[in-house]
């Protein structure tokens, strides 16, 4: 009996956790932080006349990234055109991007990148939650039942200058910074 219990303590939260932001398929990552990013409240003042999106990797998920964020270049974001580049890690500090998707986890880049979003002030979206909790703004995950699930760390998101509606953050996992 006592064994039986042990097991289940050990593998009920294993099951719990959930999945990792770089494992949320991209296209639907894309969908749901593109309309979340809708209801950040403060574009007009912080983003120019058409709205920067960079893809940061050169992996295959980076590829299909930005082909997915491809569909968005005749749209519009708060009447404000959209423009679409693939770029290496490196190139970063050279952009003026306004949407920084990091395609691939940061990992010992996550300091450098955290800093460099913030001095930009721009909204960067992450694909582990390692990364949000380090201080980018935005991700998603899969949360129990594979439901997808938004996840903002506000502490980033308003030192960057982005403004979520309630509308938005009812929704979204708020995440702590580490």
């Amino acid at each position: 009996m006592f064994r039986r219990l042990l097991i289940a303590m050990v593998a009920v939260p294993l099951l719990a956790v959930p999945a990792r932001a770089a494992d949320v398929p991209a296209p639907l990552m894309v969908k749901i932080v593109m309309a979340a990013v809708a209801y950040d409240r403060s574009i007009d003042e912080r983003f120019g006349e058409t709205v920067e999106v960079v893809v940061v990797g050169t992996s295959k998920r980076a590829a299909e990234m930005k082909k997915i964020l491809d569909g968005y270049a005749d749209k519009k974001l708060k009447g404000k055109p959209i423009t679409i580049r693939n770029i290496p890690m490196d190139a970063l500090a050279s952009t003026d991007a306004d949407l920084i998707f990091f395609a691939d986890p940061l990992n010992g880049q996550r300091a450098r990148m955290v800093a460099l979003c913030r001095e930009k002030g721009a909204t960067a979206i992450a694909a582990d939650e390692a990364d949000i909790a380090a201080g980018i703004p935005l991700g998603v995950e899969l949360a129990s039942g594979g439901k997808p699930k938004l996840l903002i760390n506000l502490e980033a998101a308003r030192a960057v200058g982005a403004n979520f509606s309630a509308q938005v953050l009812k929704l979204a996992r708020i995440v702590k910074s580490s």
